[in-house]
């Protein structure tokens, strides 16, 4: 089936980004996102202070998804270690302890990232991020605009995740 430039109502050849007869952008599809939940976590890992571009509802929600799960493993895991360690688990302890807080401190920046990214497939700015400091309030409004759909064209911050 034909596809028409939405711009002059020329025909398209399939898989054209611009129309041939006035110049107009095509807008791609906004495809579902494939990726799994480890390559997205790496992807954001990558993209460690990258705060532009855009990131997809899937790509945010798998990184917070892998960072719970990670947490949960690594908290039954250092129960574990603790409980069976023997007579001296007070350094264990402390070793483990100091490796999550690292990690922790390690993700701060990543999550911010990843949140403006998120916002900005929206047609946000990252500044919203600060809706976070509103008690109570503002962790609704900022859970909202985290599973809020984005654009499925090319905003100000670039074109959506194509497959």
């Amino acid at each position: 089936m034909p596809k028409y430039c939405s711009n002059c109502g020329a025909e398209l050849n399939e898989g054209a980004v611009v129309c041939v007869q006035c110049g107009h952008a095509i807008p791609r599809t906004y495809m579902k996102d494939t990726r799994g939940m480890v390559e997205l976590y790496r992807l954001a890992i990558v993209r460690y202070a990258n705060f532009s571009g855009r990131a997809s509802v899937r790509e945010y929600w798998m990184f917070a998804l892998f960072n719970v799960v990670f947490a949960f493993v690594w908290v039954f895991t250092t129960l574990f270690l603790v409980t069976f360690s023997g007579e001296d688990n007070m350094a264990l302890l402390a070793f483990l302890m100091l490796v999550s807080f690292l990690y922790g401190l390690f993700l701060v920046i990543p999550s911010i990232s990843i949140s403006v990214r998120r916002l900005h497939d929206q047609n946000k700015s990252g500044a919203w991020y600060f809706i976070n400091w509103v008690p109570v309030l503002g962790g609704i409004i900022f859970l909202f605009l985290m599973i809020t759909a984005g654009d499925y064209t090319e905003n100000q911050y670039g074109m959506p995740y194509q497959g």
